[in-house]
C-alpha cells in the first residue's frame, strides 16, 4: 500500500470531476475535505509520485502542484466535523491509519 499527499492550487470543477473519475477507475481511495487539498491511498501499491503529478499534469496543466509520498501512516491531528452524518474523520480512521 502506498500514500500520497496531493495539494494542487485551484482547480476548475472540471478539472476535479476529472481527477474524481482518474482516482476512481483505479480503484484509489482518497479523502478530499479541504480545498485543493487530497489524500490519496494505492492498496495495489503501484501508483508512483511521478504517475501521479503526471496525470495531474494532463488534467490541470499549469498548476501548481505537490505530490508526497509517504511511507507508513504517519501521525496526523485535525479539527473539523466529527458527528453521525458528517464526520471527516472517519476515512483518515478506517483507510488512512489502518492501511
Amino acid at each position: 500500500m502506498k500514500r500520497f499527499v496531493a495539494g494542487i492550487n485551484s482547480m476548475t470543477a472540471e478539472q476535479e470531476e476529472a481527477f474524481l473519475k482518474y482516482l476512481k477507475a483505479n480503484n484509489f481511495a482518497y479523502w478530499h475535505w479541504i480545498d485543493n487539498f487530497w489524500l490519496v491511498v494505492d492498496h495495489s501499491g503501484k501508483l508512483t509520485s511521478t504517475k501521479l503529478i503526471d496525470k495531474l499534469k494532463e488534467l490541470a496543466p499549469k498548476k501548481i502542484l505537490l505530490i508526497m509520498d509517504l511511507m507508513g501512516g504517519g501521525e496526523w491531528h485535525g479539527f473539523g466535523p466529527i458527528d453521525k452524518e458528517k464526520n471527516m474523520f472517519d476515512w483518515l480512521n478506517d483507510i488512512w491509519t489502518k492501511g
